[in-house]
């Protein structure tokens, strides 16, 4: 997961955020996998990750690459629109509203701050200074590979242990590697069949459970 969202640093989002969506295609992964088609868990997760972290890079520069003519020209509408309270809308105003540009818009015209910005009376300490907590934050790496197993805790805990356990050695989700029915069975002391009948069993209860409104519902733990 994390390897994957290090190849898309750069490109506007932070590697915490670009995490987080990765979570999202990987709660799809689980709950679209089918064994039966011969395709390797990682292959199938991968694409879904990717995916999803695709699609939050894609929103993203819908916002970053609005035009500043267009921000400037919502700028001087509504500035009009505040300066007469109880005037009719102004006409640009109303079509840049219609037009469905407004929440682009909105994200435009916020100003960024700089950590490194001096806060207060010239010569006052840096931003960061001021608001940096006295705990000492977790590394980067440790902070991104919690959350990276936060959204699939999540998910798991919503079967029971043993659907838990079999689709964590299936899928490799405790770095131990995936592990084949056989692999799998062994450990379990079960069959290679009852593996795959409870593998199955447990991926259709998250098909169940998870639709893509609830898995962002999952992830807003996280994101907070």
């Amino acid at each position: 997961m994390i390897s994957i969202a290090r190849r898309f640093q750069g490109r506007g989002l932070e590697l915490a955020d670009l995490i987080q969506e990765g979570n999202i295609g990987l709660l799809y992964a689980a709950a679209r996998f089918d064994s039966a088609r011969g395709c390797r868990f990682s292959t199938y997760a991968t694409w879904w990750i990717r995916q999803s972290i695709e699609r939050a890079l894609d929103r993203q520069a819908a916002i970053v690459h609005t035009p500043s003519s267009l921000v400037a020209r919502f700028r001087r509408a509504s500035g009009r629109h505040r300066a007469a309270p109880g005037s009719a809308p102004d006409a640009g105003l109303e079509d840049l509203v219609s037009d469905g540009r407004l929440p682009d818009l909105l994200a435009a015209m916020r100003e960024t701050v700089s950590l490194d910005d001096p806060w207060g009376r010239e010569g006052g300490h840096p931003l960061h200074e001021v608001l940096a907590d006295e705990v000492t934050p977790e590394p980067p790496d440790a902070a991104a590979a919690r959350e990276a197993a936060c959204g699939v805790s999540e998910a798991l805990n919503r079967l029971s242990r043993r659907d838990q356990r079999v689709l964590r050695l299936r899928f490799g989700l405790d770095r131990a590697g995936e592990h084949s029915l056989a692999e799998a069975g062994r450990r379990l002391k079960l069959s290679r069949e009852r593996v795959r009948q409870i593998e199955k069993r447990a991926l259709g209860r998250l098909r169940q459970l998870f639709s893509p409104h609830e898995v962002r519902a999952l992830l807003e733990p996280v994101r907070s």
